[in-house]
């Protein structure tokens, strides 16, 4: 596993990495987080949150399927968030696994938080990157 050094953002209206060695590829909301259970997660996460990436190319649904987990903490577990949109978001996870399956390392972060006074549709915004340099 590559190793990479800890995420740096600044937060004006949306987080950014600020590190010049990565590069945003896009941006995208999380889908299907209602079929996760896990709405009251992604509630609270925070901006510039760093969120794990990882395919699923046996996913019977989509081979392009690309998971959003939250990362391991000592406050949280690892929890299955959603996806990166597939066809309803304009294939973007065809997109990010092309660029995973070159062992080209990728991160998600939380750019932008959007909560609904109900609590019933609540947007999450992630950035995904891509590291440029090695």
């Amino acid at each position: 596993m590559i190793e990479t050094p800890p995420l740096q953002f600044r937060i004006i209206e949306t987080a950014e990495l600020t590190d010049p060695d990565w590069q945003l590829i896009g941006e995208c909301e999380i889908a299907g987080v209602p079929f996760t259970g896990n709405q009251h997660i992604v509630e609270n996460l925070n901006l510039g949150e760093e969120l794990f990436l990882a395919r699923e190319p046996d996913n019977s649904y989509d081979p392009n399927a690309i998971r959003v987990e939250t990362v391991n903490t000592v406050e949280r577990a690892t929890a299955k968030l959603g996806y990166i949109p597939g066809k309803s978001g304009g294939d973007f996870n065809k997109t990010v696994a092309a660029i995973m399956a070159g062992e080209i390392v990728v991160c998600a972060i939380v750019r932008r938080k959007q909560l609904d006074a109900k609590h019933v549709r609540s947007k999450v915004v992630l950035g995904v990157y891509m590291r440029t340099a090695s």
